[in-house]
């Protein structure tokens, strides 16, 4: 399991965490503002106010968490991470948008003309078979005519 496999989980649980415990509060919220507006009507005074603005405040915390345990795990369910640096775990190397080998897959640094790891002579630009024009090697499509290329 790579490290974005590793982290995907992570966020899905923080996400799931925070939806129980929003409706943890949600429930406490409801209860203490029941209660408050209980106190008030049979004993009155401040004390009653004070837990009615809290469970008011305690709904409101219990509000965002809903959005963020909504959001992590939302986050937390799209993340994908392919073949590459990043899904392999090295961040260092920065080799998931540099050029790559088409035998062995290595890394290529620009202005190489053999692959450090396989010795195969790479190609620099190749020819469109139908009009001529000269494009990059990795082409799929030629960028004058839209042939494909082999």
């Amino acid at each position: 399991m790579n490290k974005i496999q590793k982290g995907k989980r992570s966020v899905i649980i923080i996400g799931v965490c925070a939806l129980v415990l929003a409706l943890a509060s949600l429930a406490g919220s409801v209860w203490t503002i029941i209660d408050g507006i209980r106190k008030i009507s049979t004993v009155g005074g401040a004390i009653p106010i004070i837990e009615l603005i809290g469970g008011v405040l305690l709904c409101i915390v219990a509000f965002l968490l809903i959005y963020a345990g909504i959001y992590f795990t939302w986050v937390g369910s799209t993340l994908k991470a392919f073949n590459g640096s990043i899904a392999d775990g090295d961040l260092c190397k920065g080799t998931v948008n540099m050029k790559k080998c088409a035998n062995c897959g290595a890394p290529v640094q620009d202005g190489e003309e053999a692959c450090a790891a396989c010795g195969n002579k790479l190609a620099s630009k190749k020819k469109c078979e139908k009009c001529g024009a000269e494009v990059r090697a990795d082409a799929k499509h030629c960028t004058k005519c839209g042939e494909e290329l082999k």
